[in-house]
């Protein structure tokens, strides 16, 4: 058993007494743990049918679930170092409005919980008779980040539920409703990747998925002495919302305007951008796409830009040819980037190291992109100059910012013994230069919920 829920079961079976209040009746308790996760490339192009590569991270959520005889859900949610909250409302009110909690700061992980009954409820998947629950939740994973603290709360959530409660829910399953509750309870049109690395990620891998919309390729293992850090650059993806949206509808405006271009040659329209190859782009569309188009030039030209999650402002500058490239080319990206992994893993050193470098030079391309689109940082900038500047001699040989970027996380590529080391330098030097405390994690440190499963706790 991992040591942080074997100290979570522990106090939840008498060695603390607010959690022994807590659970108020001998009804067997529910334990499950989520990671989060560090997308290590794809990101953004996850919503124009990307090929995207994901791990899990060692912090995590856990959440334990006991039944109650009523209908009363009670959610008490803590992180490390706070004094806890409590949260809770009745089922039929849960089920009527799934964003029962979410407009107060301060229960806004219990929405989510409660989203969790809400979507299943919607789905049909709870029985007739369900009852409510005393639930807690702890996490070690920063809010806001980037590193999939809410995909995880709701994985590690629904699959309590499912074993309290006896529902037949595989880990796929899970991931494509704790989507579904991230969309109901934070409104916003988040990916799949997130959750899918959290339910079924592995110690040591990369979990590919092609987001067309959400099929597993299987596993890459990490090459031996190849490590991946992800540095937190302070900056949290909270508020990057308008840029995220920005540059989403750019992309599905290219979509739509290389559409129409296919459709005067009777060709078959697009699902995703990343179905177009690189040199089909280049020759038949590149020449023809607009730079930028306001909301109202493209509203008025073309109408809608069929994307139901997202609604276009008339008033909004939009980079239309810098969101549809980004896609097409991350596509590329994130292959050689994973064939570079595969040449390390069975190379010599000289050939590792020239394979390292590759991947890395696919990671900055990435970081560029991101730029490119309105979803840089000044900070995640500074954290890549820092990374580029140690260089391969240190054991540093690539690095690109994460998920939906303009702050959050940067992914670092290393090699060597002395590559924690360098991560820890350029952590320390980052803070220097602005003031930001610089959280390390580590990708590929935590088994997935589905592989933790659930454990049953009898109370004395």
């Amino acid at each position: 058993m991992l040591a942080d829920t074997r100290d979570f079961e522990n106090r939840i079976a008498g060695q603390e007494s607010v959690l022994q209040r807590f659970f108020d009746s001998p009804a067997p308790v529910t334990l499950t743990r989520a990671p989060g996760g560090l997308d290590v490339f794809g990101g953004i192009a996850d919503y124009s049918g990307s090929l995207v590569a994901e791990a899990t991270i060692g912090e995590a959520i856990r959440v334990a679930l006991q039944p109650r005889k009523d209908s009363l859900v009670r959610v008490w949610s803590r992180d490390a170092g706070s004094p806890g909250h409590t949260a809770e409302a009745p089922l039929d009110r849960i089920f009527s409005n799934s964003e029962t909690l979410a407009s107060d700061p301060a229960s806004r992980r219990a929405a989510y919980v409660l989203g969790c009954y809400s979507v299943l409820w919607k789905n049909k998947l709870l029985p007739d008779d369900i009852r409510g629950a005393n639930i807690v939740v702890e996490g070690s994973i920063p809010a806001s980040a980037g590193l999939s603290s809410s995909a995880a709360l709701e994985v590690a959530t629904l699959q309590a539920i499912a074993g309290a409660y006896g529902l037949a829910l595989d880990a796929e399953k899970v991931a494509v409703l704790a989507q579904r509750v991230d969309h109901a309870v934070g409104g916003a049109p988040c990916g799949i990747m997130g959750p899918m690395a959290s339910a079924l990620g592995e110690p040591g891998q990369l979990l590919l998925i092609l987001c067309q919309p959400h099929s597993v390729q299987g596993f890459s293992e990490l090459p031996k002495g190849v490590r991946i850090f992800g540095v937190h650059s302070g900056v949290n993806h909270s508020d990057a919302g308008a840029s995220s949206a920005r540059a989403r509808i750019a992309a599905f405006m290219g979509r739509k305007l290389i559409n129409d271009r296919r459709k005067s040659r009777g060709e078959e329209p697009l699902t995703y951008l990343c179905q177009l190859s690189p040199t089909r782009y280049r020759r038949d569309h590149a020449p023809s796409l607009p730079g930028k188009m306001s909301g109202q030039e493209f509203l008025e030209a073309v109408g809608d830009h069929e994307d139901p999650a997202t609604k276009i402002a008339a008033e909004t500058l939009y980079p239309v040819r810098a969101a549809t490239e980004h896609a097409v080319y991350e596509h590329g990206r994130v292959k050689t980037f994973l064939n570079c992994m595969d040449e390390a893993g069975q190379s010599n050193a000289s050939r590792q190291t020239i394979a390292l470098i590759k991947a890395g030079v696919a990671m900055y391309g990435s970081h560029w992109s991101y730029t490119r689109i309105g979803l840089g940082a000044r900070e995640t900038t500074i954290l890549t100059r820092l990374a580029r500047e140690a260089g391969p001699s240190k054991g540093v040989f690539g690095a690109k910012i994460t998920g939906c970027g303009s702050g959050g996380v940067v992914a670092m590529l290393t090699n060597g013994d002395d590559a924690e080391e360098s991560i820890a330098e350029i952590a320390a030097e980052y803070a220097r230069l602005t003031g930001n405390d610089a959280c390390i994690v580590e990708a590929g440190k935590s088994p997935g919920a589905a592989a933790f499963g659930c454990r049953t706790l009898v109370l004395a």
